[in-house]
């Protein structure tokens, strides 16, 4: 993909969200975020939508927060009608988990917590810049966009221990309140 100068910081501040200064020190995931960046996520169930309209949602929120006219944001990313790619999605999904759910004032932000427990259950953790390889994400993410990812959703965004149904049937949104009601709801 050729990159304009809104793309490039666009996918900065996407990676800011999830990616902070402090994680710097260790390994580096440039090559990932640009491979997400450049897949587009497909919404394989009606129900999946509202998390490509999020997406969408946060170029436009990107454009509030920096005074850049949406004109140029749809020239540039895309318009409504456009898809999203895979980073703005899961960073979408990770802003919501937090602001609308899982916000703790004491724990802090936690919104870059949300997305790397989403690329583990993808199976993209491990790599990084040293060991990325752009067919096995490529298939990985193929899989999570055809819902062809176990039963527990090892594979897909949430993997849970104990599924009560097979979450490949479930949208995204009730997997992910199945995973929280697994790992946090009730936990000290």
């Amino acid at each position: 993909m050729i990159y304009n100068p809104t793309m490039q910081l666009y996918e900065n501040y996407l990676v800011t969200a999830v990616w902070h200064n402090d994680n710097f020190r260790g390994p580096r995931y440039h090559q990932l975020f640009s491979f997400l960046f450049n897949t587009p996520f497909i919404p394989s169930i009606e129900l999946d939508q509202p998390r490509a309209n999020d997406a969408i949602d946060l170029r436009y929120a990107y454009a509030d927060q920096y005074h850049i006219p949406y004109e140029i944001i749809d020239r540039d990313l895309g318009g409504q009608n456009s898809s999203c790619s895979m980073l703005e999605m899961m960073v979408a999904l990770s802003i919501r988990m937090e602001n609308h759910i899982m916000e703790d004032k004491d724990l802090g932000n936690r919104t870059g917590q949300w997305f790397w427990s989403m690329t583990v259950s993808l199976g993209l953790d491990g790599m990084d810049d040293t060991n990325f390889d752009s067919a096995k994400a490529a298939g990985i993410i193929h899989r999570f966009n055809t819902r062809q990812y176990e039963p527990c959703g090892k594979g897909g965004l949430f993997t849970v221990q104990n599924p009560t149904i097979d979450m490949r049937g479930m949208d995204i949104w009730y997997q992910m309140q199945h995973w929280i009601g697994e790992n946090y709801i009730g936990k000290v």
